[in-house]
């Protein structure tokens, strides 16, 4: 018998839905995967689409299912910035099936990124790509998790194989994790006051006419005008110009993510910052594109180490202190969450003409004159009535978003702390792409809305405290 028309007819056979995911073709797959009801599978095919909120309507329809299906859920809570119902999700699915693999990732991703247990972190990452070593989410989890730079150079590579592409994880796939920065810099780095060191150290910190924080510093003997960002974790990036002039030392290059985007970056080395009366040796010097608003480069939060931080724009002081401040009667206290580095808290939203509020997760960033809302916050918030425009983005990390989206919302809104206190109130509002393209589902998380200088600008003090993890605020 020919073998002729049975091979023709498979050649022309339509791809199968797990065919269709190797391939990269995740809607095809997903689709696929509906037909034959294979739950689990499409919702690994709606989480690598970032249609986590159509994964989370699927997850709680078909639930109680698979202890991989539930910790497939899990991430999509993540990603949709519900980090107590993802735990939940988590721990049943591992408690039902101690070697299923999703649940793992879920308990690693929400131990490194939510609770700031990196031991934790580390043992269920790694029996994650021990169960399965063929996916590239676990290696990308462990990636970003490990200390140890011989285990994050063979995660690196395992993530490369897996995904050559970086899809979906483009913004990140290519990142140094901290073990290759240790490399580099065996001895880390910590500020020092020059004498005798005091519990508190009050440093100057200046304003453009944009009203945009900065600080003078002295780097390896040159001067330059640094942005103090909170959205800047633990970065301290130069610009083209500045690197020029101060010539530090060549280590790698890299890619550099932030909220409008990534870019590609190179690593150097430089031996000694002044900032006021601290000093801070062995630093790790990030490039930058070109624009940073006119400033030399900027100075993250958290590269000024474990302490408690005053933000006082009207006195032009940043306090530095072993313990909190007191603060007057009048401050909001807000919990704080550090997601990558970076001040989140939640607050209520609270639109004009409605009772119930509307909660959603903000992080505090004066790397930012303005405040914006996602776009699919703004459509929940303002379902008529916005007006949309696009520009083209002029400062920031300009490779993955060059174009921004920004709608106009018109809306009056308070904005209250999740006790009910009003923070400040608004009478429009502003939502931009930049804040739903930039992440996925790896990241775990959304931000709803961006509190930048229009926000903060409207207290006389703004106390960051990442040993208590609380956010103090006193109001103008």
């Amino acid at each position: 018998m020919s073998l002729i028309p049975w091979l023709t007819a498979a050649a022309l056979a339509p791809l199968g839905p797990d065919c269709l995911f190797e391939a990269g073709e995740f809607a095809r797959a997903q689709a696929g995967y509906q037909r034959l009801r294979l739950s689990e599978k499409q919702l690994w095919a709606l989480l690598r689409q970032d249609h986590w909120q159509e994964a989370i309507v699927l997850g709680e329809r078909v639930a109680p299912q698979t202890a991989e299906g539930e910790g497939l859920l899990a991430l999509a809570y993540l990603r949709g910035g519900q980090p107590a119902r993802a735990l939940e999700s988590a721990r049943w699915a591992a408690e039902r099936d101690p070697v299923a693999y999703w649940p793992k990732v879920a308990l690693g991703t929400l131990a490194s990124r939510w609770r700031g247990d990196h031991e934790a972190a580390l043992l269920y990452l790694r029996q994650a790509v021990t169960i399965n070593p063929r996916f590239p989410e676990g290696w990308l989890a462990l990636l970003a998790a490990t200390p140890d730079l011989t285990e994050a150079r063979y995660a690196e590579s395992r993530l490369l194989q897996l995904a050559p592409k970086g899809y979906p994880f483009r913004t990140q796939s290519s990142s140094l994790p901290s073990a290759l920065f240790l490399a580099a810099f065996p001895g880390g780095q910590v500020f020092i006051p020059r004498g005798s060191p005091p519990e508190q150290q009050v440093l100057p910190l200046k304003r453009d006419l944009r009203g945009m924080l900065y600080v003078e510093v002295k780097l390896d003997g040159h001067s330059f005008r640094l942005l103090y960002d909170t959205g800047g974790g633990r970065h301290l990036v130069l610009t083209p110009s500045a690197l020029e002039r101060l010539k530090p030392t060549f280590v790698t290059s890299t890619v550099m993510t932030g909220v409008q985007g990534w870019s590609p970056a190179r690593l150097f080395r430089a031996e000694r910052l002044q900032l006021g009366s601290m000093e801070l040796r062995s630093l790790v010097i990030e490039s930058a594109p070109a624009n940073l608003g006119g400033f030399d480069g900027l100075v993250g939060w958290r590269v000024l180490g474990e302490l408690v931080q005053r933000i006082e724009p009207e006195r032009g002081t940043l306090t530095l202190s072993k313990m909190p401040l007191a603060l007057t009667r009048d401050a909001r206290c807000l919990p704080l969450h550090l997601i990558q580095d970076q001040p989140v808290v939640g607050v209520e939203c609270r639109p004009e003409g409605k009772r119930e509020p509307v909660f959603l997760w903000s992080f505090l960033d004066t790397g930012s004159t303005d405040d914006f809302f996602s776009l699919r916050m703004g459509a929940l918030l303002a379902p008529t009535g916005r007006h949309r425009t696009r520009l083209q983005s002029a400062v920031g990390l300009g490779k993955s978003q060059q174009q921004v989206e920004l709608e106009t919302l018109p809306v009056a809104f308070d904005v209250l702390s999740e006790r009910g206190e009003l923070l400040t109130s608004y009478t429009q509002a502003t939502a931009a792409s930049f804040l739903d393209k930039v992440l996925n589902p790896a990241m775990g998380f959304e931000h709803g809305l961006l509190l930048g200088m229009e926000f903060l600008s409207r207290f006389k003090c703004i106390e960051l405290n990442p040993l208590q993890r609380q956010v103090r605020l006193v109001p103008q």
